[in-house]
């Protein structure tokens, strides 16, 4: 199933829900469900970070088609090319430096410079610790 197939797929069960739920409370479900996935990616079984993904990007799918978004079209306008800021295939901006969280400000310094002791880090392939638990 493509993309769009999917999103056709999501407002045939779901659209009418989405519809009288709107926009707001369906994005606000979408923000709840990336939050799950973070938390499975810190604790979670690979089945359930399997269902956490797949559920966000549901909620991803019902949000933008409340919004008037097709998403197959906009990753092609955006992805199709190659790297939206490099233009490159694969990517070759620069790479953040290790133990940076720019989405986390303040929880981890930027580089150059060191994860202070009581931090942690997460590489998302390792199944490692997450990020501090005051997040």
């Amino acid at each position: 199933m493509d993309v769009r197939e999917f999103q056709r797929w999501m407002e045939e069960r779901y659209g009418e829900r989405d519809r009288a739920r709107g926009l707001h409370a369906t994005l606000c479900w979408f923000v709840e469900e990336v939050g799950e996935v973070s938390q499975a990616l810190r604790k979670g079984t690979r089945e359930q970070q399997e269902h956490e993904f797949a559920d966000a990007f549901a909620w991803l799918v019902s949000t933008a088609s409340l919004a008037g978004i097709d998403v197959q079209s906009a990753l092609e306008k955006h992805y199709a090319a190659g790297c939206p800021k490099c233009g490159g295939i694969p990517c070759v901006c620069p790479v953040l430096c290790p133990g940076t969280v720019p989405a986390c400000p303040g929880t981890v310094p930027a580089c150059p410079g060191t994860v202070p002791k009581n931090s942690q880090t997460h590489d998302p392939g390792s199944g490692s610790a997450g990020p501090p638990a005051s997040l």
